[in-house]
Parts: structure tokens; C-alpha cells; sequence
């Protein structure tokens, strides 16, 4: 590789890496805040992008939020978030291997297969668990006889599935590269 595409590589990595240290920190308090203020418009608006206010029928459950209620939409939150938080942090170790020139390796090949089957657990199991986790946050106060667990699939999760088993073909592809490449370094 000649020194000016891996000196792009380097910088682009190296802005890569800033900028998803900086979403992972705007990703934790994209899940905390908007139960801690429920009840005002950016909570509502915050709230809105979990899908959270799809479970509720009236906006006069946002004032009655309590802690165990907080605490479980938090928790929702996160389990919703955490595929994505997984996937920043490995994202940032293949920016690491690719600012110092470590394209294709088997950790590298490893970061896609997971990421992949990170993705297919998120879709499957973690999507369906986290809106479990808001609708029982939301109808936890209610009367007995009114409160409620609820979940769904839909397209987004086909999607998802459909490009985590693309992830794991990537890293099986990655993993093919990386014995090739090691295969063209022995031969003389």
C-alpha cells in the first residue's frame, strides 16, 4: 500500500474513532435522560425515538412516572441501545487495527462475525425485550387489570436481520482474505 492511501487511512481512521467516543457518550444519555425528564417536550421528543409514547394512551402517564418506572424504561433504554453501544466499541478497535495498518487480520475478520451476530441477537431477542421493558414502564402505575406487557416485529427487524447475516458473510470473507494474504506472504 503506498504511503499516501495509508496516511488516508490513518486520518480517517483516526476521526472515525473521535467521533463514535463521542456518540457513545451522547448514546448513554440519550437512554438516562429522557426518563429523568418524561414529562416535558424534549423528554417527550427523546422519548419518541425509543418508540416508548407508542404504549401509552394518554400523555397524563408521563407526569406519573415512578422511580421503579424510570428505572425500568432506563433499563429499556439500554438493553435497545446496547447492540449499538456493543457495536461503537468494536467499531473503534477496527479503527485501531486500521490506523496502524492492519486491514485484513483475524481479529478484524472476528469484529464483523460479531458484530453481525450482535445484530441477529438484537433484532431477534433484544429489540422485542426492550419494548417489553417500556410498556411495563409506562403501565406499571396503572390499576391492577390495566397494566400491560407488549412487543412487536416489524420490517425493521427483518432489515436488521438481513444485514446482520451480511455482517457475518463479511466476516467470513474477511477471514478468507486474511488466509490469503497470509498464504501471498510465505510464498517466495
Amino acid at each position: 500500500m503506498d504511503q499516501n492511501a495509508q496516511n488516508t487511512i490513518i486520518a480517517t481512521s483516526k476521526r472515525v474513532m473521535l467521533s463514535l467516543r463521542i456518540l457513545f457518550i451522547l448514546l448513554i444519555l440519550l437512554a438516562v435522560l429522557p426518563w429523568l425528564i418524561p414529562d416535558t417536550a424534549t423528554g417527550r421528543t427523546l422519548l419518541s425515538i425509543f418508540h416508548a409514547l407508542s404504549f401509552t394512551q394518554s400523555e397524563k402517564n408521563l407526569h406519573n412516572f415512578s422511580l421503579l418506572s424510570r428505572i425500568l424504561g432506563i433499563m429499556g433504554s439500554l438493553v435497545s441501545l446496547l447492540p449499538l453501544l456493543t457495536g461503537i466499541t468494536i467499531m473503534i478497535k477496527l479503527s485501531k487495527n486500521y490506523a496502524a495498518g492492519k486491514i485484513f487480520n483475524s481479529n478484524n475478520a472476528t469484529y464483523y462475525r460479531t458484530l453481525g451476530i450482535i445484530y441477529l441477537l438484537s433484532a431477534i431477542l433484544l429489540q422485542p425485550l426492550s419494548q417489553m421493558l417500556f410498556s411495563l414502564s409506562i403501565s406499571i402505575n396503572n390499576p391492577v387489570g390495566q397494566r400491560f406487557i407488549a412487543f412487536g416485529v416489524d420490517i425493521s427487524n427483518f432489515t436488521a436481520i438481513f444485514f446482520a447475516i451480511m455482517l457475518i458473510i463479511i466476516g467470513q470473507i474477511m477471514k478468507l482474505g486474511q488466509t490469503i494474504s497470509e498464504e501471498q506472504e510465505l510464498t517466495v
